[in-house]
């Protein structure tokens, strides 16, 4: 008897219901590794303050991110993202992503709790 992770003859023979809930259950698998990365890890802005929800923060090195003040917020998920408009239309990138991106440098301009 073969394991089914390694046959893919056995995978395909499944029935779709039950495909459907390995899926599903891979997917909650993966959205809870990245919650608890995300939960584990402090972000900080340039001058080393930690960035928290509710801060509003502020791109101020590139040019070429649109929009450069961003709101912190925590989805119902637990995903921390920031939120800001451009043009009149909201954009959402995850906190994460936009402090990994290159030339990126976050200074919060007015903490959650106006301090």
């Amino acid at each position: 008897m073969k394991c089914i992770t390694f046959d893919k003859a056995a995978q395909d023979a499944l029935p779709e219901h039950i495909k459907a809930k390995m899926r599903a259950d891979r997917d909650k698998a993966r959205l809870e590794r990245t919650m608890k990365i995300m939960k584990e890890t402090e972000f900080k802005d340039f001058y080393g303050k930690p960035i928290c929800v509710g801060d509003t923060v502020m791109n101020f090195k590139l040019n070429n991110i649109v929009p450069k003040r961003w709101e912190v917020k925590e989805r119902g998920d637990g995903l921390i993202y920031c939120e800001g408009e451009h043009d009149g239309q909201k954009k959402f990138i995850a906190l994460e992503q936009l402090i990994n991106t290159p030339g990126v440098a976050l200074t919060i301009i007015k903490p959650r709790n106006n301090e």
